[in-house]
């Protein structure tokens, strides 16, 4: 999403053409095709002619037919950026191992914007690319430290630029999507503790249910539901198995809702009372982000990434790394105290008007990248 307010961005106020390559396609990918010409490639790292043949031999037919359109996918992406005589490319994850050799080959400029943690780092293959860009982009000091850990060399090339929103549309109603109080079956008086994200092992959904049985267990007054608005990752379905079991194990019941994928999230933050972001590691959050732009208050754990940094300065609690006991403590507060949470909402969007808002990140890194191409024109 924050590629996405970055493209109209530039689309609007830059005079220039740019190509967008996805790794693999989504549910923002029409709207990415608006902007520019889209190239997607899907699935594994492209493998050798002979390899392919030995793999598609072992194959069932549905699988084989997918693997060779991962292949064909992963050609048009190597041909896309081998064939363009590109100005400057702009990597927007380090999960591009696979075109490794495609960007290091490249003459021009190369921008990697790294939106990932320690964990992600050492299990991305990401060190080659980092070497071979002339400017790493990161969300947050929290992951400056973790890249400059990761890469010793990075020091120089690194740039903090915080994600951002358009917070001009801050109050434009919802849309389409239904009145989630309403179809969820919540009651008017309920008090939702919410969360939003992939529904996976990074994003914390365990210690999410965690959180919630001790605010149940300690619940003496109002109702509270606990909601979680996103998908599994299609990586993380037996984790998604162990999820359920716990639930039910927790006495969780009809107090958990898992939405999956929605198609406008704005109306459950809007549902929300407080964001429990439990995250074991998160650069700079964009749920973080959205939820502040709605004035919810944040709930958040130390040492998980860019959260308390950016909004610990009263718009945030900040529990001790994966202490679900003591954010469970910190949100029963919050609960308890209807005007504290509309202070640091408050607070929260003041901090997202003032650096987060797309109108004043993205001239910031469209600079980063002027500042490159002129470097790459004298030389």
């Amino acid at each position: 999403m924050v590629l996405l307010h970055l493209m109209r961005w530039v689309r609007n106020h830059v005079p220039c053409d740019f190509e967008l390559l996805l790794r693999k396609g989504g549910d923002l990918e029409p709207d990415y095709a608006e902007l520019a010409p889209v190239t997607t490639a899907a699935g594994s790292t492209l493998a050798s002619a002979a390899a392919s043949g030995r793999i598609l031999e072992k194959m069932l037919p549905r699988r084989r037919r997918r693997y060779r359109q991962r292949v064909r996918g992963r050609r048009r992406a190597k041909r896309t950026i081998e064939r363009g005589n590109w100005d400057l490319v702009y990597v927007n994850t380090v999960a591009t191992k696979s075109l490794l050799d495609s960007v290091k080959a490249l003459r021009c400029p190369v921008v990697c914007h790294v939106h990932e943690m320690m964990y992600a780092l050492e299990h991305s293959g990401a060190l080659p690319l980092l070497e071979r860009a002339d400017r790493i982009l990161v969300p947050s000091q929290a992951t400056r430290v973790d890249v400059e850990a990761f890469f010793p060399g990075a020091g120089p090339k690194l740039r903090v630029v915080y994600e951002c929103v358009s917070a001009e549309d801050r109050d434009e109603p919802a849309g389409t999507e239904p009145e989630p109080r309403r179809t969820l079956g919540f009651g008017p008086d309920d008090l939702v503790v919410g969360a939003v994200g992939t529904v996976d092992w990074r994003k914390g959904a365990d210690l999410f249910l965690q959180v919630a049985a001790q605010l149940l267990r300690a619940n003496g007054g109002r109702r509270v539901r606990f909601l979680w608005v996103g998908e599994k990752s299609p990586e993380q379905s037996a984790y998604a198995r162990h999820l359920r079991h716990d639930a039910q194990r927790l006495g969780l019941g009809g107090s958990l809702h898992f939405t999956g994928s929605v198609a406008d999230v704005r109306p459950y933050y809007e549902l929300m009372d407080v964001l429990a972001l439990t995250s074991r590691e998160d650069p700079c959050p964009l749920a973080a982000i959205e939820a502040a732009r709605h004035g919810v208050p944040i709930a958040c754990f130390a040492g998980s990434g860019g959260t308390p940094e950016v909004f610990g300065d009263g718009a945030a609690t900040v529990a001790p790394y994966l202490d679900a006991a003591a954010m469970a403590g910190q949100i029963r507060a919050l609960l308890a105290d209807p005007e504290r949470r509309a202070a640091m909402g408050r607070r929260g969007w003041e901090i997202v008007r003032k650096q987060h808002d797309v109108n004043e990140v993205a001239p910031r890194i469209w600079g980063m990248l002027e500042e490159l191409l002129a470097g790459a024109e004298g030389r």
